[in-house]
């Protein structure tokens, strides 16, 4: 009887701990992602310094920083124009992750740079950054910075 008290004790704490256990792996995963972000953000803004237009594609940032790539999420080539550069980055597997999407755009006013950083509502959930810092974000992400 006590045996099987201790199991039924044991099987209620790991159906708690297990899905905050899950939670706390999707934040390291998300950790992750938004170092990468940054990175490419900082790339970018290097980039138009020296060539006064913004990279169309990822592989060229990734001949400056090395490879841009994740096990968890996929960054196509961003959107651009003269003044600013959207990227993406897409969780593959959001529900089985527990990670949300994310987007930076970088900003040239003529004078300096700026960057506005998006997260995804939640899990899965699509989100973009505005055509300006200052704008909020699509889809009702949170902005980080």
């Amino acid at each position: 009887m006590e045996l099987m008290i201790v199991l039924i004790f044991i099987s209620v704490l790991s159906a708690i701990a297990l899905p905050v256990f899950q939670r706390q792996i999707g934040k390291a995963r998300e950790a992750e992602v938004q170092q990468k972000l940054g990175a490419i953000g900082r790339a970018q803004t290097a980039y138009h310094y020296e060539k006064s237009v913004f990279a169309p594609t990822i592989a060229i940032l990734a001949a400056d920083i090395g490879a841009i790539d994740s096990y968890y999420y996929t960054f196509p080539d961003p959107v651009t124009d003269s003044t600013k550069a959207k990227h993406q980055a897409t969780a593959i597997n959001p529900g089985f992750d527990q990670t949300r999407n994310y987007a930076i755009g970088i900003y040239y006013n003529g004078s300096s740079y700026s960057r506005s950083t998006c997260q995804g509502s939640g899990i899965g959930d699509t989100v973009d950054v505005g055509d300006q810092a200052s704008d909020p974000c699509t889809n009702n992400g949170v902005k980080l910075q």
